[in-house]
């Protein structure tokens, strides 16, 4: 905030202030993502997915994700568009290609795990679920142009297929915590599903609203919207309590594994 010129206008100081902060971390969930989807194939599939090469690779993407904003701070002006774009695309190129090409590996290997395994295991759900939405999300990026609600649309989706990735590595690490195993919960199972509609849901209502210009980071007061734009709307806030819904089940079912709980981790 300090190398910004004071007339700078509220607005655009927090979007300069944040930009680079805001987009390091979304590179961060992708890494999260990569890994997190790394164990739960492995471990599903009992076979693994990365090869030593692909590990040291993502290992440099670790490195350049950290060196990365040392090296836009010194090139550009914080206040440069330049240096905005500069995180944007390292945020596509470091971790969103990379999140994509790991998905393709694991679709190739996909027949390594039983049938039964895919369909009946909680972790199994919240990894597919993961993807799809994660992919989703990526897919609306394509649409984006100008500040409307395509924006939010897109990183909701994406950082929420995170979440569920990490849910699913929850629901698999619960028994090696001491905590009771959930994969026979019909719970565990659906919930991923339930989160994942309703996330997509809301913001599939978000990404139609933002293409008839419904703009982002500003109220809407005293505007008409068309119809169809108002039932986009509501179709985002029913798919938001949905995957509301979703999130107090994982609650539920965590509670109901260290509850159920033979060895208590204490």
């Amino acid at each position: 905030g300090a190398l910004l010129d004071p007339a700078i206008a509220m607005e655009d100081r927090y979007e300069f202030i944040f930009w680079s902060g805001g987009h390091t971390l979304q590179f961060a969930y992708c890494l999260v993502a990569i890994i997190g989807w790394a164990v739960l194939y492995e471990q599903l599939a009992a076979a693994p997915l990365l090869r030593r090469w692909e590990t040291y690779a993502l290992s440099l993407l670790v490195i350049a994700g950290v060196l990365m904003p040392v090296w836009a701070y010194f090139v550009y002006a914080v206040d440069d568009v330049a240096f905005q774009q500069a995180f944007t695309q390292a945020m596509i190129q470091l971790g969103g290609l990379p999140s994509v090409a790991v998905i393709v590996m694991m679709m190739a290997n996909f027949a390594k795990a039983p049938y039964a395994i895919w369909c009946r295991h909680p972790a199994a759900t919240s990894l597919m679920m993961s993807v799809l939405l994660f992919l989703f999300g990526g897919a609306l990026a394509l649409m984006i142009e100008g500040q409307d609600t395509r924006i939010p649309a897109h990183y909701h989706g994406s950082i929420v297929g995170v979440t569920l990735g990490l849910m699913g590595y929850a629901y698999m690490i619960l028994p090696k915590l001491g905590w009771a195993d959930v994969s026979h919960m019909r719970a565990a199972i659906w919930q991923p599903v339930v989160l994942a509609i309703g996330q997509a849901m809301h913001i599939s209502g978000l990404a139609y609203a933002g293409g008839y210009g419904v703009l982002r980071k500003q109220a809407a007061t005293g505007v008409e919207f068309a119809p169809d734009v108002k039932a986009a709307l509501g179709f985002m806030g029913l798919g938001g309590l949905l995957a509301i819904i979703g999130g107090f089940m994982f609650v539920l079912v965590i509670w109901r594994s260290i509850r159920q709980s033979r060895t208590p981790n204490h």
